[in-house]
């Protein structure tokens, strides 16, 4: 039993070191991550870390999380939700597990305030908003905040911080169009561009109240008010 014991301590001191330094090459490899970006080349770099066989469930998780996160930071709460569904279904027995489930359900309320503000604003027949704007952006309709923008022609700011915001985001990773940026700009100024990407959800139009509809009863499971 003594010798048990010993082997069993010694296999712990020999297998902690390489679980810490492999921890420390992830943590890594996520730091060093740019923004979230919908290009291909970005999203491979994801599926490249989780094609590791060496992962664990718990870093496999993670490495999920962690896109999700970065994902509803840069306009596309659509992809923050799929990637938090797939952790919670995926990992279910994780160390974080409830905490990555609390994270989903907060992601999935937020959805539900997003969309039933845009909601609110495309039932009433009102002229598209900076507020209306900045909430279909960040739920990842980007194409539909471009066709609305230039199709309603000058938009309603109701907070220079909420036009900033999105244009200062745009600057910042490139995402969107031009006509996007100028578009929700109060002064109709051009701001920087980067490369275009392509939007993370593709363009809804006439479809948009009944996907935002589908979007808010989806949600509302999270809400408890």
């Amino acid at each position: 039993m003594l010798r048990l014991l010993l082997a069993a301590a010694v296999a712990t001191a020999a297998v902690s070191p390489a679980l810490a330094r492999d921890d420390a090459d992830l943590n890594s490899q996520l730091r060093a991550m740019p923004k979230w970006s919908n290009e291909e080349w970005h999203l491979a770099a994801y599926e490249k870390i989780l094609a590791d066989q060496t992962l664990t469930d718990e870093q496999r998780a993670r490495v999920l999380n962690y896109r999700a996160v970065s994902r509803g930071a840069a306009g596309d709460k659509l992809g923050q939700l799929a990637d938090l569904d797939l952790v919670v279904a995926k990992f279910p027995n994780v160390t974080r597990a409830q905490a990555y489930k609390e994270a989903r359900a907060y992601a999935y309320v937020q959805a539900w305030h997003m969309a039933n503000r845009v909601l609110e604003s495309l039932t009433m027949g009102r002229k598209s908003s900076g507020a209306e704007l900045r909430d279909l952006w960040g739920l990842g309709f980007w194409d539909d905040v471009e066709a609305r923008a230039l199709e309603n022609g000058e938009i309603t700011i109701s907070s220079k911080d909420w036009s900033r915001d999105i244009a200062r985001k745009l600057a910042e990773t490139g995402r969107g169009t031009a006509q996007m940026c100028v578009a929700v700009m109060e002064n109709k100024a051009p701001c920087e561009m980067g490369a275009d990407e392509p939007s993370p959800q593709p363009l809804q139009g006439d479809a948009l109240v009944a996907t935002l509809t589908e979007l808010k009863e989806r949600a509302a499971v999270y809400k408890t008010d």
